[in-house]
């Protein structure tokens, strides 16, 4: 999986409530992603804490692992899903969303990447770099 980027233009007090957004984003609100038409809430852990639960489009199964607002990070798993991703495939599916501040210009770098071991890496790479390549434009297009 590539790691995808973006800078975005926001000032240093702005930058919690952008992760916390990016977190909402992320666990719960799938309105900005044209390829994720559905999420669906597993459990009562609410969406920005870590351990929420949640299905993509009634298939792809992923957990909160971590929300860190003093390093504006958040880390999650893929726990199943469809073809390279199911649970008998995968060995780890790790992800992450890390904010960085740019100070020449105060505004900030976004970057989702993640780490796996599966039977196919190639066919995860071949699922998720579209999937990825689709959510950045789509964050690039809503905060812009």
């Amino acid at each position: 999986m590539k790691k995808e980027t973006l800078t975005l233009t926001a000032n240093e007090r702005d930058r919690l409530r952008l992760i916390h957004e990016v977190e909402k984003r992320h666990m719960t609100g799938v309105e900005a992603a044209r390829l994720l038409q559905k999420a669906e809430k597993v459990g009562d852990i609410p969406g920005d804490k870590a351990g929420a639960k949640r299905i993509l489009n009634d298939a792809i199964h992923e957990t909160l692992t971590e929300v860190n607002d003093a390093d504006f990070v958040i880390r999650y798993t893929i726990d199943d899903g469809p073809g390279p991703l199911a649970s008998d495939q995968v060995e780890y599916f790790y992800g992450y969303i890390k904010l960085y501040p740019v100070t020449s210009d105060n505004s900030t770098f976004f970057s989702w990447g993640g780490k796996f071991e599966s039977k196919d890496n190639n066919a995860i790479m071949e699922m998720c770099d579209p999937i990825y390549d689709a959510l950045v434009s789509d964050m690039a297009a809503h905060f812009s």
